[in-house]
C-alpha cells in the first residue's frame, strides 16, 4: 500500500485537504516544485507510519524541501484557517518524515479556531491533516515577480501575461 496520494485522491479536498488539490489542479496547467502529499491516515498516533516514512526514503537527499500543512477545512470557501496550522521551510531529507509528523499535529489547534467561529467540531475542529512534501528552490533573481523578472519561458509555459495590476511599486 502507498501512503502517498496519486490520481484523482490528489485532486480530493477531503482526502488531499484544500491546499494540496489545488496545488494539484495548478500542476495541471502550470509548472510548480515537485511534491507529494501524505493524507491524513499515514500518521497513527501522531507518527508517520513506518510505510510512509519508507516512501519518504526515496526523496533526493541532497534536495531542500517545504512541508506544508494541508487541512481538510483549510483554504475553503467558509474558512481559509490562515497562520493555524505550521508549515516548516528548508527541511532536508533526513528531517523530512519528523517536520511532516510536527506539521500534521498543528492541526490539533483548530479546534478552538473553528468552536470560536462556530464551525463543526471533531477531533481535530472537524480537520483531518494532510501533510504537503514540496522541493523547495530559492529565487533565481531578487525581488518580486514581474514582466522585467521572470524568466520569458517560464512565463509562457505557464501562461501567466502581464495584467495592469501586475506590477508592484
Amino acid at each position: 500500500m502507498s501512503w502517498v496520494l496519486e490520481g484523482e485522491a490528489l485532486r480530493d479536498p477531503a482526502r488531499a485537504g484544500g491546499k494540496a488539490a489545488a496545488l494539484a489542479r495548478l500542476a495541471e496547467v502550470a509548472p510548480v516544485p515537485p511534491f507529494l502529499v501524505l493524507p491524513a491516515d499515514a500518521f497513527e498516533d501522531g507518527v508517520l507510519r513506518a510505510g510512509a516514512v519508507q516512501e519518504l526514503d526515496a526523496l533526493p537527499p541532497a534536495e531542500h524541501y517545504a512541508v506544508r500543512s494541508s487541512g481538510t477545512g483549510e483554504d475553503g470557501a467558509a474558512m481559509a484557517h490562515a497562520g493555524q496550522f505550521l508549515s516548516l521551510l528548508g527541511v532536508v531529507r533526513a528531517d523530512v518524515a519528523g517536520a511532516a509528523a510536527r506539521v500534521h499535529a498543528s492541526g490539533a489547534g483548530a479546534a478552538a479556531y473553528r468552536a470560536a467561529l462556530g464551525a463543526a467540531g471533531g477531533a481535530a475542529g472537524g480537520v483531518a491533516m494532510a501533510v504537503i512534501v514540496q522541493r523547495q528552490f530559492g529565487p533565481a533573481r531578487p525581488g518580486p515577480p514581474s514582466p522585467r523578472t521572470r524568466p520569458r519561458e517560464t512565463a509562457a509555459a505557464s501562461g501567466w501575461r502581464p495584467s495592469r495590476g501586475s506590477r508592484m511599486r
